[in-house]
């Protein structure tokens, strides 16, 4: 007789290490299965609340340009509103938050990730200076799924217990979503979720300099004191010329991470190297690496922002 195969799921709080004392550690929730397939999630899962919608796109009436914006969603950041993009040329934009904010700049037919996620597509007609875009987030459910690929790494938390959720079933349950630490070998994942997320680069639109940034890697930044685990925090890092050979090199909250050297590898949180071009970079050109917030890094981070810290 040939005996079963049993799988033992992850009891509840298994990930857990300590929390705030009562269940100040932990909120109510609401899981909704929308698919056809019964829905297990163990406890340990990272999840994610929908606080937003599926950003939309509109062009302005009177623009002269005719093209589409596909790819839209929100990343790290993101608010509620309506972004605006403002066309400086037929190919590059400039992106503001809805509180005025300026963001990074964004060139037609390169991948954007900044707080939104989107990309531009020249049509038939081509875009012109004054042309304006607006790119509007909606508020979301206020549910909580697993935290995917696709998802950003903003209002996070941890599954308590096992939940399974039929064919359209909203079920109740915990979420540890502040104050404490967690196994971070204990943690589960869905499986679109790689160890890091997504990186790009962005040129800025008023360089002097024509040259260019390549080799662009997602790095650890090393294990942190008490057995933290490392991670690369999502967002936009800015890369600043000091002279024709030095670059100053910021993490997204504008902690400097040291210089860059054009021809030389830059290796810390991420890495790059800045290549000459036929007419040299002048002081205060820049460019923008976007980390896209859909990797295990980055989920660590976001967690550590609610004081939710990792331990290996």
């Amino acid at each position: 007789m040939t005996s079963p195969v049993l799988q033992e799921h992850w009891y509840g709080a298994e990930f857990l290490l300590s929390e705030a004392p009562g269940s100040r550690s932990r909120d109510p929730g609401q899981i909704t299965n929308t698919g056809t397939a019964a829905l297990s999630l163990d406890g340990g899962m990272v999840m994610t609340k929908a606080a937003f919608g599926t950003p939309t796109a509109a062009l302005k009436a009177g623009d002269t340009g005719n093209g589409t914006v596909s790819g839209l969603g929100t990343v790290l950041g993101a608010v509620q509103g309506a972004y605006t993009l403002t066309f400086t040329s037929a190919t590059q934009f400039t992106v503001t938050r809805p509180d005025g904010v300026e963001l990074a700049p964004g060139v037609v037919g390169t991948p954007y990730s900044d707080e939104v996620a989107f990309t531009v597509a020249a049509g038939l007609t081509a875009f012109a200076a004054g042309d304006v875009i607006a790119v509007t987030v909606p508020a979301g459910s206020g549910l909580w799924q697993p935290y995917t690929a696709s998802t950003p790494a903003q209002n996070l938390g941890v599954l308590w217990d096992r939940r399974v959720v039929q064919p359209g079933e909203t079920v109740d349950c915990a979420i540890f979503v502040r104050d404490g630490e967690v196994i971070a070998e204990n943690l589960q994942w869905d499986a679109s979720v790689t160890e890091a997320g997504g990186i790009s680069a962005v040129t800025g639109t008023d360089n002097v300099g024509n040259g260019t940034i390549g080799s662009l890697a997602i790095l650890a930044s090393g294990t942190l004191t008490g057995g933290v685990e490392p991670y690369v925090p999502a967002g936009t890092y800015t890369v600043v010329a000091e002279d024709s050979q030095t670059f100053v090199v910021a993490d997204p909250t504008g902690r400097i991470l040291g210089d860059a050297v054009v021809g030389e590898a830059f290796a810390n949180e991420i890495g790059f190297t800045i290549a000459q071009g036929s007419t040299v970079f002048a002081e205060g050109d820049e460019f923008f690496v976007g980390v896209t917030a859909n990797g295990k890094a980055q989920a660590l981070a976001a967690l550590a922002q609610s004081s939710i810290i990792a331990r290996s």
